[in-house]
């Protein structure tokens, strides 16, 4: 017997409670009276237990739309009920994932974990007729939270979390969930350990924020060996993830400083996989030449997620990372602006500003512009034979970057960059300031594009222990009167300071430690600092940690705009455990009340992995 159903109020629904798709090949019955055929689960297996993580319900495809209804009581749709077929028959969407389990988030979407039965009911679905209905029952799982996935509850604040360290070098990428109103800013703090000759030193920490899935995104390349011994001084690397159930081709297109296409490659990933690579490991038709600057594109059909980072070789031979902005090229940074809140030049410390055109058919024209803490001009020697320079003029072919590079000569001097178009997109812009000790070259961090905001949220870390660790924060007020900020520290345990007045002059900046604004912190303190502002402002968090042999390790984190929280999917792209590394995984909400965040973790593989081999 037939039956109509009622479908276009659910379509909505279905945008948010179903993040991944796939293409089934299995082979679906026919009706033998019909010709039609009718599209039956393929996974999980009719009458078995489901897990206690998240759930992918699979079904062959018949060439029609679908309407899904998953339940704990017969009728009661509380669990999921959509139209998933998208618009017509054969759209092609046969799978529905839900999870993790129940017992940290909201009842729709999401699969009890105590035991129940539940109750599926899969229909083919053609011009609003059902041709075909069957109905599946399972057996929840009996535990919650399962343990590969890690849960923090938060308050309208903040966590993070360490992974162990122990066992041979592992990478591994990370899911988020969350069940708070908007999206929380996850960040994943990676550091390397040398172990030679026993000294077992911090030698780097790279802060990764967490990605977002794009189709095309663009990506920094610079490489350059020693001309003598090989010996690779600079790389860039990258990690991709494809968050789909389908296995996905990735095209990358290299491209030098005048966006001029040098070679294409390609890289495979199977469902759910994972791969991190240097440039120069790309399968490509010469060998990368040295020195190379320029741009990598990837594009795929199916969306991925990805992850730039640079790399340099320190004094004593050891690799120091830092992150780089993606572009993501269907989401081009906007307006005539970008600000970089942190440059830290002399005193044999030199500092780099790079840009890349998000475009593929405009130039990028304008000017680079150095201004010191009153927004008075910053003049830093850039290597010209007229002096040092407080501007740049930069013109970015389509595809194109450009990068300035100070020679770290002078007094040191801290400020700030502003970047301006006079015609074209806006570029992509980092910087990436270098510190060097007896030894050499010691420490890199990257400084991300800040945007502006009048409410932002900073992760926190004070430590005496097992390291000597500090939280810095650096604010830029560029407008042209003063911005009156309230900067109030709070800690995980609930604890809270007394909130701190600041007024920053009109283009002015500031740069200090969180023990410096606030005095008689504990000597071990983490938690986040809420600052709102009279005017939008821009901002960065500056971490510094004394290593074993008494250097600064600098790494940069991410800042929670609380006006424009991250929107989609959100994956760590990169999570590196064992074999001298560790990785911080930091969640800040963007909330203002509390609620569930769930990491899921996966292999290169993509198989779910067990919480106890990381953390």
């Amino acid at each position: 017997m037939k039956r109509t159903v009622q479908v276009l109020f659910l379509v909505s629904i279905l945008c948010f409670l179903v993040p991944v798709i796939v293409q089934a090949q299995t082979a679906c019955l026919i009706d033998p009276v019909t010709g039609n055929a009718m599209a039956q689960m393929i996974t999980p297996t009719n009458g078995s237990t489901l897990p206690a993580g998240a759930v992918t319900f699979q079904w062959c495809n018949a060439n029609a739309d679908y309407f899904l209804t998953i339940e704990s009581i017969v009728g009661a749709h509380d669990i999921f009920f959509a139209f998933v077929g998208g618009v017509g028959p054969g759209a092609g969407v046969v799978s529905v994932t839900l999870g993790p389990a129940c017992a940290a988030f909201p009842p729709i979407g999401c699969i009890p974990a105590k035991g129940e039965t539940i109750h599926v009911v899969l229909d083919s679905v053609r011009s609003k007729t059902i041709l075909s209905s069957f109905t599946y029952t399972y057996t929840a799982a009996s535990s919650a939270p399962p343990d590969n996935t890690m849960t923090f509850h938060l308050p309208p604040d903040g966590a993070s979390a360490t992974s162990s360290g122990v066992g041979p070098l592992a990478v591994r990428y990370g899911q988020m969930t969350s069940s708070m109103t908007t999206n929380p800013v996850a960040i994943a703090n990676f550091g390397y350990s040398s172990g030679v000759a026993g000294t077992g030193a911090l030698v780097t920490e790279a802060g990764v924020p967490a990605a977002t899935v794009v189709t095309a995104a663009r990506l920094f390349v610079d490489y350059a060996t020693d001309p003598n011994t090989g010996l690779v001084l600079t790389n860039s690397g990258f990690a991709v993830v494809n968050p789909n159930n389908t296995a996905i081709t990735i095209g990358a297109a290299l491209k030098d400083a005048k966006g001029i296409t040098m070679a294409s490659s390609s890289i495979p990933l199977g469902p759910r996989s994972h791969t991190a690579l240097f440039v120069n490991q790309l399968a490509l038709p010469l060998p990368l030449p040295s020195p190379f600057l320029g741009t990598l594109t990837l594009t795929s059909a199916s969306g991925f997620a990805a992850v730039n980072l640079s790399s340099a070789t320190s004094g004593r031979g050891e690799m120091l990372f830092s992150a780089l902005p993606v572009a993501d090229l269907g989401n081009p940074p906007r307006g005539t602006q970008l600000i970089l809140s942190q440059i830290v030049d002399g005193g044999g410390n030199p500092t780099q500003i790079m840009l890349m055109n998000p475009s593929g058919t405009a130039q990028s024209v304008g000017k680079v512009q150095l201004f010191d803490k009153d927004g008075a001009p910053l003049a830093l020697d850039f290597g010209n034979p007229s002096g040092p320079q407080n501007s740049l003029d930069f013109t970015l072919a389509p595809d194109g970057m450009a990068k300035f590079a100070t020679t770290g000569n002078g007094a040191l001097q801290v400020g700030y960059a502003m970047v301006t178009v006079s015609s074209g997109p806006l570029p992509v812009g980092n910087g990436i300031f270098q510190f060097r000790e007896v030894s050499g070259l010691a420490s890199q961090a990257g400084v991300p594009d800040s945007p502006q905001t009048t409410s932002a949220r900073l992760y926190v870390e004070v430590a005496s222990a097992p390291l000597n660790r500090n939280t810095g924060i650096a604010i830029v007020n560029r407008n042209a009167t003063a911005s009156i900020l309230t900067l109030t520290l709070n800690g995980f345990d609930g604890s809270t300071r007394v909130a701190l007045p600041l007024t920053l002059g009109a283009n002015g900046h500031l740069a200090n430690y969180i023990t410096q604004l606030f005095t008689g912190l504990p000597a071990n303190f983490s938690g986040v600092l809420n600052i709102t502002s009279s005017q939008p402002n821009s901002f960065l968090t500056l971490r510094q940690t004394i290593n074993e042999r008494g250097e600064s390790i600098w790494s940069t984190l991410p800042v929670a705009d609380l006006n424009n929280a991250p929107l989609g999917i959100q994956i760590l792209p990169q999570i590196v455990n064992g074999g001298l590394y560790k990785t911080q995984t930091i969640v800040i909400s963007t909330s203002t009340g509390p609620g569930t965040v769930s990491i899921n973790f996966f292999d290169e593989s993509g198989t779910s992995v067990p919480l106890v081999t990381i953390f």
